[in-house]
């Protein structure tokens, strides 16, 4: 019953680091990821944002998750989430401290129902308050965790009696660090590790030596989820899982041959008399001596990993593998997938009409396009990005979103599909804009092709930017509405072109017919790319 007890206790303790994790979550709202984005330029202070957010967080998977996702989306440079990563090791140790201190040292029980019944009445209470309520689940986990806590400690008590201690102390150092891989593989937490370690030290079930061991390998094992995370994902999460599982493998290693045979000698030069706060202490340290070593190689060891596992030039970003657990990278990646869509679009569109990107002003705002080959090719190649796109907007909205990305998220998949059936409308055309140099009248061919050239120069030229830049609202409005009242214009004038010559040879009328409804589509065309930018809205260029 003890066992079983402890199991319980560890169950709850995981299930109110997880609430804990998405309270804290829910309460920093998107102001996290631009923390994590803008603030580590550097390798002091993204490893030293590694360190703060998840000790802050209490939950290094969740920051490496998230730091994986960007990096994936080319949101956040390689360099920055190796940095971050790394500091997230040390980060990491804080459980060790907050367990020891709360769990064993501070009987805080009675604080239980008194958080478990405010953080209820918060989160029932402020529904409409995304960090309240995310204070409020906070405020539960934590009192689930301190209960939890309790309850494993409790069922320690008196197993070291069912249990042979003579047969554990026999047991070489080496075994306990392979049983520590296996438990943080298995349970994919290194955080209930030191917990099983912790209890069985403060029950004086294993010697503080052994303990540490298994402390070394949860380190080890809890590299398996970054592991995991990148098995068939792109070269980016690859490269930064490979970075992660060698700094642990080498700094874990170097711990237990060099730093655990002088664990005695170590505390007692710090005057460390209890074993708890003793493996706490070497927990900490040896993470923390790691850092130091690897921070100032950190430049020359992101270039290493680089030239180990290079980046494949040719071929196109996923934007659609960053997972929706993690929304905020999720959404970026979304809006980067979005303005890809954009570009090869608007580049496809170009070759339709036959104008070079040389003569655009704004087409340095483009990204290079994703696909190459045939027109036929290329346009499947964006009815399938599409396709993926709304698909992937269609599993994000399952999420739970902030107002605002939601919003983005439907703006991204209704503007794609209109940029799309833009592009569609172009290309049913595409073979009459052709015949406009072997028109039957060479003269109304090479005057309307001036005409509809000079038009779409000018008028994707204003286009660009307001699909591309983070404009004012009101501006943006003022611009769509003179430009559909400058489509409107050019229309009647193409159709003044082509009446010109109809009435001066009406037996040509049916191919007369043809150029009318040339004008009709590119205009049709024309209106729908303006469509697709009042469809954006604004948070679509001010997501990055």
């Amino acid at each position: 019953m003890r066992i079983l007890a402890f199991i319980f206790g560890l169950a709850i303790f995981l299930y109110a680091m997880y609430g804990l994790e998405k309270g804290i979550r829910l309460s920093a709202g998107e102001g996290f990821k631009h923390w994590i984005i803008n603030r580590t330029n550097s390798a002091t202070s993204s490893a030293a944002y590694g360190v703060v957010v998840t000790a802050f967080m209490q939950s290094s998977s969740m920051v490496s998750l998230l730091v994986l996702a960007l990096v994936s989306a080319q949101i956040m440079p390689l360099f920055n989430g190796i940095g971050v990563v790394l500091g997230a090791n040390l980060g990491t140790t804080v459980t060790g401290w907050v367990v020891t201190i709360v769990g064993f040292k501070m009987d805080l029980q009675a604080l239980v129902v008194p958080l478990l019944g405010l953080g209820a009445a918060m989160s029932l209470l402020a529904r409409k308050s995304r960090k309240l309520r995310g204070t409020g689940q906070a405020l539960v986990a934590f009192g689930l965790l301190i209960f939890g806590l309790d309850v494993m400690k409790d069922s320690m008590t008196g197993l070291s009696e069912m249990i042979d201690i003579q047969k554990l102390g026999e047991l070489p150092t080496w075994v306990y660090m392979l049983i520590g891989v296996v438990l943080a593989a298995v349970m994919q937490s290194s955080s209930a590790v030191m917990i099983i370690a912790l209890s069985m030290l403060n029950s004086e079930i294993v010697q503080l030596t052994d303990a540490a061991a298994v402390v070394i390998g949860a380190d080890l094992g809890t590299t398996s989820t970054t592991v995991l995370g990148s098995l068939g994902q792109s070269v980016f999460k690859k490269q930064l899982a490979f970075a992660h599982v060698f700094f642990n493998a080498l700094v874990n290693l170097m711990a237990f041959f060099f730093l655990l045979p002088m664990l005695p000698t170590i505390l007692g030069y710090f005057s460390i008399a209890d074993a708890m706060f003793g493996l706490v202490t070497f927990h900490s340290m040896f993470n923390l001596l790691g850092l130091l070593i690897f921070l100032p190689l950190l430049r020359y060891y992101t270039r290493w990993i680089q030239r180990i596992l290079p980046q494949d030039a040719g071929k196109p970003i996923d934007y659609f593998v960053v997972p929706i657990e993690v929304p905020e990278a999720a959404v970026d990646s979304l809006s980067s997938a979005w303005k890809q869509l954009c570009s090869d679009a608007l580049k496809l569109n170009l070759r339709a009409l036959n104008i070079s990107e040389n003569t655009l002003t704004s087409a340095a705002i483009l990204n290079p396009a994703s696909s190459t080959g045939s027109f036929e090719d290329r346009y499947e190649g964006l009815k399938k990005f599409e396709s993926d796109l709304i698909r992937y907007a269609g599993r994000l909205q399952q999420s739970p979103l902030s107002a605002q990305q939601s919003q983005l998220v439907s703006e991204a998949a209704d503007s794609a599909r209109t940029l799309v059936y833009a592009s569609k409308t172009l290309k049913d055309v595409r073979h009459d804009l052709e015949q406009l140099e072997t028109a039957f009248n060479a003269k109304l061919g090479r005057e309307l092709e001036q005409a509809h050239t000079g038009f779409f120069l000018e008028f994707l030229d204003d286009l660009i930017p307001l699909l591309f830049l983070a404009e004012e609202p009101e501006y943006v409005a003022e611009k769509v509405y003179r430009m559909k009242q400058a489509n409107e214009k050019h229309q009647r004038l193409a159709n003044e072109i082509v009446s010109g010559y109809a009435t001066k040879d009406s037996k040509a009328i049916t191919q007369f017919s043809t150029w009318f409804n040339l004008n009709l589509e590119l205009h049709h065309y024309a209106r729908n790319l303006l469509n697709a930018i009042e469809r954006e809205g604004r948070h679509l260029n001010s997501a990055n």
